[in-house]
């Protein structure tokens, strides 16, 4: 049959262990009652609950990544909502403009914008905030 090739990537020490011992593994799409329309968003960690910052060694089951990730200062990209439900985006510069934040400054920065859910999303260099303004699409951060 046909040949193609399948890259998983993932943190979950069950599956990283499946995968090693060359087990069958089935693939399921799970995505039932997904809209055309609806909106999905892959997270990177939550990092407030309940108003609270958690710790770095809540934010990851990854030691390494608790160090390297979490406790860098580095641009952020998040988002969370608020006591009322309201969505809240942010971004934070780094490299460059600013020193960028470690995850649990942008944790306290999201708390201060009234975030009780957050969420880090994806970081780095490539963070990016971009706005319309009188229809025309306008970065309002400074990436590098």
């Amino acid at each position: 049959p046909n040949s193609q090739a399948i890259v998983i990537a993932t943190k979950d020490p069950v599956l990283i262990s499946l995968l090693k011992s060359n087990q069958r593994i089935i693939a399921q799409n799970m995505t039932n009652g997904i809209g055309y329309s609806d909106m999905v968003i892959g997270i990177d960690s939550p990092i407030i609950e309940n108003s609270r910052v958690k710790r770095f060694d809540e934010m990851s089951t990854d030691t390494t990544e608790q160090t390297s990730r979490n406790k860098a200062r580095n641009p952020r990209t998040g988002f969370g909502y608020d006591s009322a439900g309201n969505m809240v985006l942010i971004t934070v510069d780094g490299r460059g403009t600013s020193n960028g934040v470690d995850l649990r400054e942008f944790g306290y920065i999201m708390n201060d914008y009234g975030i009780v859910e957050g969420y880090n999303l994806d970081g780095g260099g490539a963070t990016q905030a971009v706005l319309r303004f009188n229809g025309k699409l306008q970065y309002v951060n400074t990436p590098t």
